[in-house]
Formats: C-alpha cells, sequence, structure tokens
C-alpha cells in the first residue's frame, strides 16, 4: 500500500509566510495514483473546508477573515510518506495545487491563535494503555504513551466569532455549530475518500505506521497554538 501526505495551507492576507496555517491528512490507498487522481482525496481535503456540510454549513463559514478566499486561498501539497512512516525527510511534492474559499460567516476574527481541535482515532483507542512503564528504565525517563500513537489532532483555524458560544459559566465555548459542522466535513472527508479506493488515516511516526480512522471528536473547549500568534503592530505605556 501507499501512504500519501496531503499538507493543506491557509493562506494568510497578510501576505506573511508564517502567518499561514497548515492541517495535514494522511491517505491509504493501492497507489500513489489513486491518491492524486482528480476527484479523490485531494477533492475530498478541498471539500472538507469549502462544501456545505449536512449541517447547512461550510467550515469556511467559521474560518477567519485573515485568510485569503481568492485562488490561491488553500494551497495543497502531496508527499508519498510510504518509506518515511517514520518521520524521516520524504523529499518534494509529488503533486501541487491551490483552489479559492468560500466566504467567511462574520468578518469579527478571534485571535489567530485561537484554534478548534479535531482529534482522530483508530479502532483501538479504547484497548490501547493510556501509559506503559518500562520496568528496566532510569526513574526520570519519559513515560511511555501507546494510546497517544493512535490519535491525532487536526488544529482548524485561525476562526471568527462564530466559533464561540457562551458556556454555562458565561466562559467562552466551541460553538455547537462549528463542532457539528466541523464533525460532519470530517465524515465527509472520510466517506469521499473511501469512495475513490483511498482511506483517511491516523499517522504514527513512533509506531512508524497508519491506521484507518474510524472515530473523530470535538471537544467544546477551544485551544490555543501559541506559534499562530502575530507579532504586536503597536504598545501602549502608561507611566504610573
Amino acid at each position: 500500500m501507499t501512504v500519501g501526505l496531503i499538507v493543506a495551507t491557509l493562506k494568510a492576507t497578510s501576505g506573511i509566510p508564517k502567518d499561514d496555517v497548515q492541517n495535514s491528512f494522511a491517505f491509504e490507498a493501492a497507489s500513489m495514483a489513486i491518491i492524486i487522481a482528480a476527484g479523490g482525496p485531494i477533492q475530498a481535503v478541498e471539500r472538507f473546508y469549502n462544501t456545505v456540510t449536512t449541517t447547512g454549513n461550510r467550515l469556511t463559514e467559521f474560518i477567519s477573515g485573515a485568510v485569503e478566499r481568492v485562488d490561491p486561498a488553500l494551497v495543497w501539497d502531496v508527499y508519498d510518506i510510504t518509506a518515511h512512516l517514520d518521520g524521516s525527510p520524504h523529499g518534494s511534492p509529488v503533486s501541487s495545487g491551490s483552489i479559492g474559499l468560500a466566504a467567511t460567516g462574520i468578518a469579527t476574527s478571534l485571535p489567530a491563535e485561537v484554534a478548534c481541535v479535531l482529534t482522530t482515532r483508530r479502532s483501538n483507542y479504547t484497548t490501547a494503555l493510556v501509559e506503559q512503564p518500562d520496568m528496566d528504565a532510569p526513574p526520570d525517563f519519559k513515560v511511555d504513551r501507546p494510546r497517544q500513537r493512535v490519535s491525532g489532532r487536526v488544529f482548524l483555524g485561525p476562526l471568527n466569532t462564530l466559533a464561540i458560544t457562551n458556556g454555562a459559566g458565561n466562559e467562552g465555548r466551541a460553538s455547537n455549530g462549528l463542532i457539528t459542522t466541523a464533525l460532519a466535513a470530517g465524515l465527509r472527508m472520510q466517506t469521499e475518500a473511501e469512495a475513490t479506493l483511498a482511506t483517511w488515516v491516523q499517522w504514527s511516526r513512533k509506531n512508524a505506521d497508519v491506521g484507518r480512522i474510524d472515530a473523530i471528536q470535538v471537544d467544546d473547549a477551544l485551544d490555543v497554538i501559541r506559534k499562530r500568534g502575530h507579532d504586536p503592530l503597536s504598545r501602549t505605556t502608561q507611566a504610573v
């Protein structure tokens, strides 16, 4: 089997490369030709962001206006990682392209570092050990966590204010619209990929393997990716 890594880059309106956001999706198929074929996994990734789901919403409606909408708003690169499942360098893309993105749902953006986490899980997630101590390891040795190897995360963002709602204690939570739309988009991506004889898989560099994603999850707690934060444009000082 062949494993292809599709890296989707959301281009920032600032034009500054470090403001761009990337999400990665791994797919397994009998050949690379299936992965890069028209109507295959690449299109499934594009539709993950850009197409109306069963909730009546697009994921792009929750994506900040700080992301470009005109092609090339989403740039994708496909890498053949079949012989590099241990995370070793996998070379240049075997295919690349770009598309535009549908409009944002509201003009007000959240800070760039705020993200919604889509968690991916293999079928053996619930049976995998949370921790597996090594009896022969020194006291300060890092504990092995097998369950983490069969679970992945996709950090969706940057987001706008449609992505948040007030929780029970008036704390900011991921909105139900974002949660249900992200889950519907992930389900459709797997369904569309498998219709073309490819499979969305979770890649474990530690195990140097992949496994079919058979469950996805979104928490109502938003996350913060500090490296996505923007540099300050000004500072205000008050003498005291």
